[in-house]
This record gives structure tokens, C-alpha cells and sequence, in this order.
């Protein structure tokens, strides 16, 4: 069994992606809002991946149960927050449509 600390739980936040990033000629380059919202998915997508990939794993007797919580929390959290996200932009669209009548 894996020692589990409290850094540990770090690990279950879900990722989010710098919104600037160093420049190659040392100032600061920003990224573009559809990289940001593609690595976000790309991310959740990979969590859920590894939920199930562990979850298989435990299945067959080759995982540890705490590892596999944790990354179906993780999966969780992080298919709770493209929801999220996705509700936001609902949102921000219906209010744009709503101004330009």
C-alpha cells in the first residue's frame, strides 16, 4: 500500500492551465483562449482515462484501492468542472443573443 501524506491531496485539484507563459525572448507570450479551453478538456479528458484505467486495474486485483479513489475523485472533479464551464458559456451566449435584439 502507498504512503498517503496530506501533500498528497494536492493531487486531486483539478489542472489549470498558466495564462501566460514565458516568451522565448524572455517577456511574457499569452495563450489563446481556445489553447486554454483545449488543454482544460485535453486534461479532464486524460483524468477520466486514468479513472477507468485504474478502476480496471483494481478489478483485476492489480491496483490499490486508495490510488483508484483518489482518481476517480480526481476524474470527477474535473468532468464537474468542464460542466461548469460549459454552463458558463451557456450563459455568457444567452446574454449576448438577449443584447442583440
Amino acid at each position: 500500500m502507498s504512503n498517503m501524506g496530506i501533500d498528497r491531496f494536492e493531487e486531486l485539484l483539478p489542472r489549470t492551465p498558466e495564462l501566460i507563459t514565458p516568451g522565448t525572448d524572455g517577456g511574457a507570450e499569452k495563450t489563446s483562449f481556445s489553447k486554454i479551453i483545449g488543454k482544460v478538456l485535453s486534461d479532464a479528458n486524460k483524468d477520466v482515462v486514468h479513472a477507468e484505467n485504474q478502476a480496471r486495474a483494481l478489478s483485476e486485483g492489480k491496483a490499490d484501492a486508495i490510488e483508484t479513489v483518489l482518481a476517480l475523485n480526481r476524474a470527477d472533479m474535473s468532468l464537474k468542472f468542464v460542466v461548469q464551464l460549459r454552463n458558463k458559456f451557456l450563459e455568457a451566449y444567452r446574454e449576448i443573443k438577449r443584447l442583440n435584439r
